[in-house]
């Protein structure tokens, strides 16, 4: 049940990153460069709203997953909140969208599937909640049938219309992704009401407004290992630039080959802690299942520098490094996500803050001593990743202690 359910989630996670991709080349393809960067464009910022509001899935789980008495309640509070935090995405994305009308040369195509678009970029808080509704009652499967509609939609969208003005295939592939957006929203409520998380007014005894800004906050602390990576990632990246454009090359096989196998690691870790706040087994079964997954893979990385396979340039040293980040992994990305569901968002956060500024302040010293290349900046990233999984299993083995 635990490989199948993190499974499902962890495909629904992959879909947004699958949908931006095939997104920008069509546009790019079809409608010229311009249209393809202006798509990126709206896309990239949707891609950080759902990394900012992903601690509203989490939250949705730590106090819900396992169905206390005030269960209902809670849920309803977090309700309230995504919709504060739909208003704030709506918000900001107008503000987005003023300055893209601003420019003349960022005008045209680009703008019009930015319009189109609007309602889907501001609904990602919601279906961050609906998300986490769907785990606590057991309807995973509905968040992936969903989830793939999202993402093909649009897409298929650009295809039918590869014929027509860059205009209008990009307004109506904004218009899609709106409506399937909405559609989401609507059929998933109706889903939780009939399994009965009754969706109505906030009952009274819930919190206020002060409540949901204190849970804003703890969203943010939820997300803020994504937005954290984001961030560092992109520092890794502008300095592999300066560095050369063969060590950027390395740099960014690395990040995207990481998020294909790490991303979808968060979701398995929000279903193992839900099972065990459930009693549905022991933290240390699921790492050790993780283990037994992400080995296989690690394997498959190790071969895959034994054959000397080489991709645009990239060394085999690099496959080995990423092979020994997948073992580490199930006491990184896994388990510290698991401690997030078990003991609030802001668990591991602190653990990892530190662990990246000394990742970003060593790859500044090799680029200064001329010892940039992506082998060395990954060697200096994998340590990191062992620094963190280690002060995530000392704080999760800290809080058994206490507990006993």
């Amino acid at each position: 049940m635990f490989l199948k359910k993190g499974g499902m989630l962890g495909l629904a996670a992959i879909l947004p990153g699958g949908q931006a991709l095939a997104m920008v080349a069509l546009a790019g393809l079809l409608h010229g460069a311009s249209s393809g960067s202006r798509v990126g464009l709206v896309l990239q910022l949707a891609g950080l709203s759902t990394v900012a509001f992903v601690g509203v899935t989490i939250l949705v789980v730590n106090r819900c997953g396992a169905k206390t008495s005030e269960w209902r309640v809670r849920l309803h509070e977090l309700r309230l909140l995504a919709r504060c935090a739909s208003l704030i995405s709506a918000t900001v994305y107008a503000g987005f969208v003023a300055f893209l009308a601003s420019l003349e040369e960022l005008a045209g195509a680009g703008l019009v599937f930015a319009i189109a678009s609007g309602v889907a970029v501001s609904c990602i808080p919601l279906l961050s909640w609906q998300a986490g509704v769907m785990q606590v009652l057991d309807l995973e499967r509905l968040n992936l049938v969903w989830g793939v509609l999202i993402a093909i939609a649009p897409v298929v969208a650009l295809i039918f219309l590869r014929g027509c003005a860059a205009s209008v295939a990009l307004g109506v592939a904004g218009s899609v992704w709106s409506l399937v957006v909405v559609a989401s929203v609507l059929h998933r409520e109706y889903a939780a009401s009939r399994a009965g998380a009754t969706i109505g007014r906030v009952p009274p005894g819930a919190a206020g407004l002060r409540g949901v800004v204190r849970d804003l906050i703890s969203s943010l602390l939820g997300a803020s290992d994504g937005l954290m990576m984001m961030v560092v990632f992109t520092v890794l990246l502008t300095l592999a630039h300066i560095a050369g454009d063969s060590e950027a090359l390395g740099v960014a096989f690395a990040i995207n080959v990481a998020r294909i196998f790490v991303l979808p690691l968060k979701q398995f870790g929000m279903v193992g802690g839900r099972l065990v706040l459930q009693g549905a087994g022991a933290v240390s079964s699921y790492v050790g299942l993780m283990c037994a997954v992400l080995s296989i893979i690690a394997i498959a990385l190790v071969a895959c520098a034994m054959l000397d396979i080489h991709l645009s340039g990239v060394s085999p040293e690099l496959f080995l490094l990423l092979a020994l980040q997948m073992t580490i992994e199930p006491f990184g990305a896994f388990l510290s996500t698991m401690r997030k569901v078990i003991e609030g968002p802001s668990a591991t956060v602190a653990g990892l803050a530190v662990c990246l500024v000394l990742v970003v302040a060593a790859s500044c010293c090799l680029l200064y001593f001329g010892l940039f290349t992506a082998v060395n900046v990954w060697l200096v990233w994998v340590a990191g990743r062992i620094v963190f999984a280690v002060s995530t299993c000392v704080g999760l083995r800290s809080r058994e202690l206490t507990a006993t």
